[in-house]
């Protein structure tokens, strides 16, 4: 008799896989090596202690290379092993829309896009191009991003401008975010998903409020489904009520404290950003007391993507000649 619920027990062996491969990911002891190598090829030689197939070569194309074959093989490996697929698709989904906004806008310019695809998503790039531009209709795509695709194809037309079909396509990408993550029936990806629309629309409107835009942007280009609701953060904005006030109590509160210095230009932005992410890990750094369930699961695939983007942070931050305190204040926190 098949089993309609999925229990903690069912994720005894994955958490098992999981927790040895925890040990292998980047942590700040393995990040101040690659900061502190005497050469590039030294410092990337720790990527083979974090499990990675192979030290990436001197370029940056090199670095991608060996990043992206791992991406997907992580995702490969977990969609095998875990006991549902929604748990994957949350982080998954992104790259099938990243796809997506490659093939229309490459389209309306007359350009490949297969250059500029990941293959990390749920739908293969070429399979997804043929979807957009083989068919008028797209009918192959899933409905809430067939629905995005069209509009954002026809505003791009009309309009020429990308940000305004982009925002049709974030809307859709969150609204499928939300959904898998309710399918997945996991309180801990849900409460995950709203953290994430919360550090999206906070710094949305940090950056809106830098470059002087109007509530009636922030209205359009704010996500639903956080835990603070977009409109409260609208008045906010426009009430000029310190954003830490709403935000107090929550894992975002030292964050919006330090979102008014970075909008005035006081502070840098890419540290206030930093600061979201790291409450996004902070989150996630609850599943380490776990025994077993969907949670250890969730963590490690946010962990590893947390990962690549330090290993980019640093590599290209070297090769910038960029000083080592600066790399380090642009590091997110690590999750081991």
């Amino acid at each position: 008799m098949k089993k309609s619920k999925i229990i903690d027990t069912d994720y005894l062996y994955i958490t098992a896989r999981i927790r040895s491969l925890e040990c292998k990911l980047l942590n700040r002891e393995r990040m101040e090596r690659m900061l502190e190598a005497n050469s590039d090829e030294e410092a990337a030689n720790v990527l083979l202690e974090c499990g990675y197939a192979e030290a990436p070569g001197p370029s940056a194309e090199d670095l991608e290379r060996v990043l992206l074959t791992e991406h997907v093989r992580v995702f490969a490996f977990l969609k095998a092993v875990a006991p549902q697929h929604a748990l994957i698709d949350v982080f998954r989904v992104k790259y099938d829309y990243h796809n997506l906004k490659a093939i229309l806008k490459s389209g309306a310019m007359s350009l490949e896009a297969e250059p500029l695809m990941i293959n990390s998503g749920r739908i293969k790039p070429e399979l997804l191009i043929d979807m957009v531009l083989q068919d008028d209709d797209m009918k192959g795509l899933p409905l809430v991003m067939r629905k995005a695709a069209l509009k954002a194809r026809d505003l791009l037309a009309h309009t020429g401008d990308p940000q305004q079909s982009d925002m049709v396509l974030d809307r859709a990408y969150f609204e499928e975010v939300r959904s898998i993550a309710a399918a997945s029936q996991s309180e801990f990806l849900q409460g995950y998903v709203r953290l994430y629309i919360d550090v999206v629309n906070l710094s949305t409107a940090i950056r809106s409020l830098r470059i002087g835009r109007g509530t009636e942007f922030l209205r359009a280009a704010l996500m639903d489904g956080g835990d603070i609701d977009k409109e409260r953060l609208i008045s906010a904005v426009a009430s000029d009520t310190p954003l830490s006030k709403i935000y107090s109590g929550k894992l975002l509160e030292e964050t919006a404290a330090a979102g008014m210095p970075a909008m005035r230009g006081e502070t840098s932005l890419a540290v206030f950003e930093r600061m979201g992410e790291d409450a996004l890990i902070k989150y996630m750094k609850s599943a380490k007391f776990v025994a077993f369930g969907e949670q250890p699961l969730v963590a490690f695939i946010a962990a590893k993507e947390n990962e690549m983007i330090s290993i980019r942070t640093i590599m290209s931050g070297r090769r910038a000649g960029v000083p080592h305190e600066v790399i380090r204040e642009r590091l997110r926190e690590a999750y081991v």
